[in-house]
């Protein structure tokens, strides 16, 4: 207990000097968030963040069963265990919750493959930021961090 409180209060004092010397546009990501309650708040939320227009019809229902697809895969995960090594969810942000209704129909189209589970340096490397390459064997680093990696599209530097 008197480690756990030494690191937090040493972190939190690296942070406060972090902060303090850095100004507030270094911590700003060109992140907006939609304003809640005003005019068409749930249009430019899904044109703002999904890129989505009110005719995407089919786009806006492969959202909402994606965002179904997850709620069953966590609670199949907590309560029986992997219903499916592979899935993801595909989006960076869900549907509005005023969307997920009338859902029966899609709750017979949603199957899951088993599939194989992952080694443990895939795991990692499924998590990791390029940035912390150097946690895997130096033969996997290369797919993390090269230009001319066939998967480097899923390490990202700039946000």
């Amino acid at each position: 207990q008197a480690t756990e409180n030494a690191n937090q209060t040493d972190f939190l004092t690296m942070m406060e000097e972090v902060v303090s010397t850095h100004p507030r546009e270094d911590f700003v990501d060109g992140w907006t968030p939609v304003p809640v309650g005003q005019k068409d708040f749930k249009g430019r939320y899904y044109f703002e963040k999904l890129k989505l227009t009110p005719v995407d019809k089919q786009e806006h229902y492969a959202l909402r069963q994606a965002y179904i697809e997850g709620l069953m895969w966590c609670l199949a995960y907590y309560y029986k265990g992997c219903i499916s090594w592979g899935w993801f969810y595909p989006y960076h942000f869900g549907p509005m919750l005023s969307d997920l209704t009338n859902l029966e129909e899609m709750f017979t189209k949603i199957e899951f493959d088993l599939g194989e589970p992952l080694m443990p340096f895939e795991q990692l490397m499924g998590c990791l930021p390029p940035a912390s390459s150097q946690l895997v064997p130096p033969k996997y680093r290369q797919l993390m961090t090269s230009p001319q990696s066939p998967i480097i599209q899923f390490y990202p530097t700039d946000f």
